[in-house]
């Protein structure tokens, strides 16, 4: 469950190790599938994870919220702009600065028109488009390259898998 979506953080991983390679990086996960696949990402500190159903999981739901207000954060980052979860989140991290998809609202419809017209195709690619162009004087560039999908396998899984596959 949600190995997919935990998979589509990839390039945007990358993009903040590209771009702060001094800073950490915490995510916020659904599931717990998935987990060592952050584990080559050396930026990465913390994975919050939430239950797979909050709802049905208020108590430990609210543990992980609690833990995530705790910490004092730079930047926030909505890597999926069609996730309610992930904006009421964003709102409740402490963070200097926030990342996301503009609301739905009338204040903001011509700079969410503007970012939809412009943005990548690809799910994975929104993220790392919505952090360039919070950081750039105009909007990025269309042409460029993103970082692909990766799980950064070791040697040792590598030659796993080769086998497997032989």
């Amino acid at each position: 469950h949600r190995l997919g979506n935990q998979a589509m953080l990839t390039p945007l991983i990358v993009e903040l190790e590209r771009t702060f390679p001094d800073a950490t990086i915490d995510l916020v996960v659904a599931g717990d599938m998935g987990l060592d696949l952050f584990d080559s990402f050396r930026q990465v500190a913390t994975v919050y994870r939430l239950p797979r159903r909050m709802v049905k999981h208020p108590v430990a739901t609210l543990r992980t919220i609690r833990r995530i207000r705790r910490a004092h954060y730079d930047l926030a980052i909505d890597p999926c702009h069609a996730s309610q979860s992930g904006r009421l989140l964003l709102s409740l991290a402490n963070a200097r600065h926030v990342i996301g998809m503009p609301a739905k609202s009338s204040s903001e419809d011509s700079k969410r028109s503007r970012i939809d017209s412009q943005a990548p195709a690809h799910m994975a690619q929104w993220p790392v488009f919505l952090l360039r162009n919070a950081l750039s004087e105009g909007p990025p560039d269309p042409g460029a390259i993103y970082p692909p999908l990766t799980i950064r396998l070791n040697e040792a899984e590598r030659r796993q898998a080769r086998q497997t596959i032989d």
